[in-house]
């Protein structure tokens, strides 16, 4: 896939710095071993055969590969028509500006990887060359003095590097560039490549010729020798150029490079490179791939190098990496050449789109393997072919004897015929598999599982259970027969008892597709979901949670180590993994298997197939598996697999926040509510395909959730914290360390520091100009108030009181002027008078309260002392005031109301009881305030209070009742004629 630019590192990792290291002494010890010539290191044998990766351009690549190299931390670098690209095994990233600097968007020709100034590129036209080092990026233009049209670059032990263009031989030595010219005994103009042989000559294939540096002097070689595009030196120093021509040539000629026959001349060589094992593998830039396994023969080959199975195009360009793989650029794509640990067996006959139908292994040894129209036998290097069609199962039974099942019929195969067994039905029932005990058991598509004896056809299928379609069966060592259903769950038949087990006894969910019985007496089940081990009467199973089991298929083998070989991917990869992980499975479900996984990068064919039966494997005698992979056989030889390098660490390839991309730098703070998305990825040039990943969130991930091969995740919505992001990868089921990546999600904007501080000011002052605005309102309310109060006292002096005190002299002289016979009259009438006295003296009493300038809260204690000290100094009765429990700050309404009682109260006693004795009681609860006043006067009748109401009469009783309710509260009242009077006001308090 093409993924989004990236950046280069401004400091090497201490890993990155260890692996440089590391190459560095590894490359001094082969420049040593180099030259020292009296002790070549011992040979090794040529690859046998490769396994071939391939990614076309139209579904990945973003153009052609003309260049190719691999820097100190073993990513691949691409030269291509658009510029410059980066290859981690999987994602192809093109250089941005982002990456770490400018580049042109121009033709990539020339690549190379310099252990102590970084990578350098080679532009074509005007662009020069580019320097990538350490996170910084250096232009030389040819106003510079750096070359235009770079075709080749190469760096010799000194560190200098080496240009070819066409526009003639550049080097860069000590800080700067300068053209080589006839002072320096060069006298060419366009020049085609550069190298340097193990005795550190420099060899320049130019248009005028060969020429060799040696000693600071440039020589011209071989005149004849024009336009060299690429060379190489053998292991014995032989120089090897490539031909316009003849592909390649020895340049001494004294060995005659023999051809194979399908090579057809003239072509041209365009690269050439020596491998590891001191193959020469040559790219004709119309002709495909060539190689020369040994080159220091006395007859070296030339042969061809099959390729355009796994893609089309012509070879540009030729690297070898650290892995030893071969990567070929191509017009088309990209190609991975790497040894194969498989082989095939060769063409099989009557193969077709089906490809093969199942496999068995002879008593003698020999692997049979049914296509759609034949039936292929290979023992040792013979391949012989028998003409029977439609092949759907194979059996070897204990005898020796191989029983075939086709569409049509069920025989032995005796003296290379298919002898026919009468057993009928058999094209009705189609026979997926077959097994043999006493009798023929026989696994059918259409009628479940039968049997064959003694000429008669059994079913064994239960009274009233519908046909299952039965896929694959197997009679272990103790003659119990087991078959698997398509629909799942597998039936044991074992002496005469029939048993069900399904995927509630622990059987992987899913079609059972395959049985075999291991060296150690376990049955094993391939499943579409999963593997089961059945071992001590009970199922252990693996699934998708545990490995990567997906898309199974009928391939399961037991190897000679007792490995557990089993087919996923539909049959484009093999899993590997030793019975021992079962175990830990057992004691923990969610438990991670180690595994090997084997696929396409390894030599198996790629693609995908639809199973209809079969068995799709089988171990011969000498330990090696025949495998049915794609649409063909493979052979693997158990013995002969390689160790695969482990993946790098993982890496962030892209952080997108909210939908922009950021640097995943430690310590950074992402807003609140944020989308997250987190692209990672992992260096794996060798084995890409099988690298899987994990990951975790600290506090928003309870556990490790497994992506398989998903390179991305996203949260949305994160909320405020410290996080750790975790990613780690394997391709065997053993993870490595985890990166880590921390980060912050900053709190709301209104849990900010600066806004709570904003918000607090703005709390206070609002709480200030509330408070401001309040007490402006209550001084107008009590201005009002006292303005209203005294026009209601000036009112009552000028009317009521005035109109009151010449009311009472004017019953006196009433009084007076009555004849002395009306002396009753007379004594009513003065009465009168003194009732108009006293409402005189109320009356001012009133005008004194209502002019009082004090407007300021007073407490209900204060003003009942106060109000016993004005009924002492009035009356000469004072009254006791005894105040209980503890005054509530909500109180100020109830306080007033409760005083206007109490006066009232006091007044009424002074009036009409005449007491000697008064007491007033305050007391305050947290739920109500009650206020007592009792006498010992007069009393009077209760009863009548009713009447007084209707009558209007005693107003100041019913007033107190009015004032109790208006605070929420009652007014009781208990007296006696001659036994005094108590009155009881209690009022709740609110928000008690």
């Amino acid at each position: 896939m093409v993924s989004g630019s990236y950046r280069v590192r401004r400091r090497p990792s201490p890993r990155v710095a260890i692996r440089r290291v590391s190459l560095l002494l590894s490359l001094l010890l082969v420049s040593l071993a180099a030259t020292a010539v009296a002790q070549p290191r011992p040979p090794r044998q040529p690859i046998a055969q490769y396994a071939l990766a391939a990614w076309p351009t139209e579904k990945m690549l973003p153009g052609d590969v003309l260049a190719i190299t691999q820097d100190l931390e073993g990513y691949l670098w691409l030269g291509t028509p658009n510029g410059l690209v980066r290859f981690d095994g999987f994602r192809f990233q093109p250089w941005t500006e982002e990456s770490g600097g400018s580049l042109p968007a121009a033709p990539v020709y020339a690549l190379i990887s310099s252990l102590k100034s970084g990578l350098w590129v080679g532009f074509a036209g005007g662009s020069g060359v580019a320097r990538l080092h350490e996170g910084r990026t250096v232009r030389y233009l040819p106003k510079d003095g750096a070359p235009q049209g770079v075709n080749g670059l190469m760096e010799d032990r000194h560190g200098a590097i080496w240009a070819t263009s066409g526009h003639g031989l550049f080097r860069f030595a000590n800080g700067h560039w300068s053209k080589l010219t006839e002072e320096d005994g060069f006298d060419g103009e366009q020049t085609f490549s550069a190298y340097e042989d193990h005795a550190g000559r420099v060899w320049i294939g130019a248009a005028r010729g060969l020429y060799r540096y040696e000693d600071s002097t440039i020589r011209l070689i071989d005149r004849a020798a024009t336009a060299i595009e690429s060379i190489v030196d053998d292991e014995a120093g032989n120089i090897w150029v490539t031909d316009r021509t003849s592909i390649i040539r020895r340049l001494d000629d004294s060995a005659a490079l023999r051809r194979d026959p399908s090579i057809r001349l003239p072509l041209p060589g365009w690269r050439v490179i020596r491998d590891e094992r001191g193959s020469l593998l040559v790219a004709s830039f119309s002709g495909g791939l060539f190689r020369i396994a040994n080159p220091t023969s006395p007859a070296p080959r030339l042969e061809p190098l099959a390729y355009e199975q796994r893609l089309r195009g012509s070879p540009r360009a030729l690297h070898q990496d650290r892995d030893e793989s071969v990567w070929v650029g191509m017009r088309g794509g990209l190609l991975r050449l790497s040894e194969s640990f498989v082989q095939a067996p060769g063409p099989l006959d009557g193969l077709n789109h089906d490809g093969v139908r199942t496999t068995a292994l002879g008593a003698d040894g020999s692997v049979w393997v049914a296509t759609t129209h034949a039936l292929n036998r290979f023992s040792g290097n013979r391949h012989q072919s028998y003409p029977i069609s439609q092949t759907r199962a194979l059996h070897v039974d204990r005898s020796g004897q191989l029983w075939v099942a086709t569409d049509d019929l069920v025989g032995r195969f005796v003296h290379d015929r298919l002898v026919r067994e009468p057993i009928p039905d058999v094209e009705a029932s189609r026979v997926n598999a077959l097994t043999i005990t006493d009798r023929v058991w026989l696994c059918t598509a259409f009628g479940g599982v039968v049997s064959w004896h003694d000429g008669t056809l059994t079913s064994h299928r239960q009274p009233g259970e519908p046909a299952r379609q039965c896929f694959a069966i197997l009679a272990d060592s103790h003659d119990r027969v087991w078959a698997g259903f398509t629909s799942g769950g597998i039936v044991v038949h074992e002496r005469g008892t029939v048993r069900a087990l399904t995927e509630r006894d622990g059987l992987a969910p899913g079609s059972v597709i395959q049985i075999m019985e291991a060296r150690d007496g376990s049955l094993w089940f391939a499943t579409s979901g999963g593997v089961s081990r059945y071992q001590h009467g009970g199922f252990t199973s693996i699934t998708t949670a545990n490995a990567p089991v997906s898309a199974v298929v009928p391939v399961l083998l037991e190897d000679e180590e007792g490995f557990i070989w089993v087919g996923v991917e539909s049959g484009a990869a093999m899993m590997r993994f030793h019975p021992s992980e079962m175990d830990k499975v057992a004691t923990q479900s969610d438990y991670r298997v180690a595994y090997t996984l084997f696929d396409e990068s390894d030599g198996m064919q790629p693609g995908t197939r639809m199973w209809t039966n079969g068995v799709g494997g089988v171990r011969d005698r000498a330990g090696r598996l025949w495998l049915v992979n794609g649409p063909g056989l493979t052979i693997v030889d158990p013995r002969r697999l390689q160790r695969v390098r482990r993946p790098s660490a993982p890496r962030l390839d892209i952080v997108t926040v909210d939908g922009e991309r950021i640097e995943a730098t430690s310590g950074l703070e992402l807003r609140h509510g944020a989308t997250l998305q987190i692209d990672y990825a992992a260096l794996s040039l060798g084995a890409a395909s099988k690298v899987r990943f994990r990951h975790m969130l600290t506090d928003v991930d309870p556990d490790w959730k497994y992506d398989g091969d998903e390179r991305q995740t996203k949260y949305t919505n994160l909320q405020t914290g410290s996080y750790r992001f975790l990613v780690s990868t394997t391709h065997d089921g053993q993870w490595t360390e985890p990166a880590v990546w921390t980060f912050d999600v900053a709190p709301p904007f209104y849990l900010n520091r600066s806004f709570l501080i904003l918000a607090a000011l703005v709390v206070l002052g609002s709480v200030a100009l509330g408070t401001s605005l309040r007490e402006r309102a209550m001084k107008s309310r009590y201005a009002l108030v006292v303005a209203e109060r005294a026009r209601m006292s000036r009112e009552m002096h000028d009317t009521l009181l005035q109109s009151l005190a010449s009311l009472g002299p004017e019953l006196e002289a009433l009084a007076v002027s009555l004849p002395s016979g009306d002396r009753a009259v007379a004594d009513e009438l003065r009465r009168l008078r003194r009732q108009v006295g006293r409402s005189v003296r109320e009356a001012r009493d009133s005008i004194l309260e209502l002019r009082s300038p004090s407007m300021s809260p007073v407490w209900l204690a204060d003003s009942l002392h106060g109000l016993a000290d004005a009924t002492a100094s009035r009356h000469g009765v004072r009254p006791d005031v005894v105040v209980t429990g503890r005054r509530a700050d909500n109180v100020p309404e109830i306080e007033a109301q409760l005083f206007q009682i109490a006066r009232e109260a006091v007044n009424n006693a002074v009036r009409h009881g005449k007491p000697t004795k008064i007491d007033i009681i305050l007391n305050y609860e947290a739920d109500q305030v009650s206020l007592t006043i009792k006498d010992n006067g007069c009393g009077f009748i209760t009863s009548e209070q009713a009447t007084w109401r209707r009558e209007g009469e005693h107003f100041g009783l019913v007033t107190m009742h009015e004032r109790a309710e208006k605070i929420g509260g009652r007014l009781y009242v208990e007296s006696n004629p001659g036994a005094g009077t108590t009155l009881l006001a209690v009022a709740p308090v609110t928000g008690a």
